[in-house]
């Protein structure tokens, strides 16, 4: 009878012991498991609806399909997600659009900003950009005029656009030494001077085209004192404002993997 009483209560402690180690065996699985998701979150490069990320990220990148701009299995803390709004809270609606078309392309491996300053393989950045807003065929809704380069001598200015939703770019000139002017007809002049060389052309935007038309060029004679000509000479005397650009933060998403 007694071993009988012995063997029970063994048996009893040891379903208490099986029951215990499976609680804590689901337990610990499961805090792994939140840890993992709330530290970690990976966004798919197609689809972005995932239940651990904010609200406010995911209503932000589906307003403006930034799921586009994140490579394929990027890791995405939950501050990594509040500096990537921060980043693009900066902007205005306009401005924000035409930059996030700008990046989705050089995401797609269909635009490059200069030599080797965006690379999709390394990762989809911008670096040494500005913009003027200017509305060059004068339908309300400004272009995007993006000037990249690191430094005077390397510049360049490219005309964007937007078409049927789509980024286009209508043409770019050289930005080396160069300045802007406008009198807001749409217009606008490129006056390049350096060490005594000189060239001026006017631009306009036909369609999705940027037209660019020599006004004058020519080399400074130093012996006679020459300046470099104004604007006045050529009956462009009214375009007296300067076009001012903005920079562009850097941005940086690194590759997946």
């Amino acid at each position: 009878m007694k071993n009988q009483k012995n063997f029970i209560l063994i048996m009893v402690l040891i379903l208490i012991a099986s029951v215990y180690g499976n609680r804590h065996r689901v337990l610990t699985a499961v805090t792994r498991l939140t840890n993992h998701e709330t530290s970690q979150i990976i966004l798919p490069s197609e689809t972005v609806k995932e239940a651990t990320v904010n609200d406010e990220f995911q209503a932000f990148i589906e307003k403006w399909k930034l799921s586009g701009l994140l490579p394929e299995c990027q890791t995405m803390t939950t501050e990594n997600q509040d500096e990537f709004v921060k980043y693009f809270q900066q902007f205005d609606d306009l401005t924000r659009n035409y930059i996030i078309l700008l990046l989705q392309l050089i995401a797609a491996d269909t635009t490059v900003l200069g030599e080797g300053m965006n690379d999709p393989s390394y990762g989809i950045y911008l670096e040494f950009c500005q913009y003027c807003l200017y509305d060059m065929n004068q339908d309300e809704i400004p272009e995007f005029i993006l000037k990249t380069g690191a430094c005077e001598a390397d510049y360049m200015y490219t005309v964007y656009m937007v078409d049927n939703d789509k980024l286009v770019n209508c043409g770019e000139l050289s930005g080396s030494h160069a300045s802007l002017y406008t009198n807001g007809s749409g217009k606008f002049v490129r006056y390049d001077g350096h060490m005594g060389v000189y060239n001026i052309d006017v631009s306009t935007l036909e369609g999705t085209t940027l037209k660019t038309i020599k006004i004058a060029d020519g080399v400074l004679d130093y012996e006679k004192n020459e300046d470099y000509p104004s604007l006045d000479q050529y009956d462009y005397g009214d375009y007296n404002e300067i076009m001012s650009f903005n920079g562009i933060p850097t941005l940086f998403l690194a590759a997946a993997g």
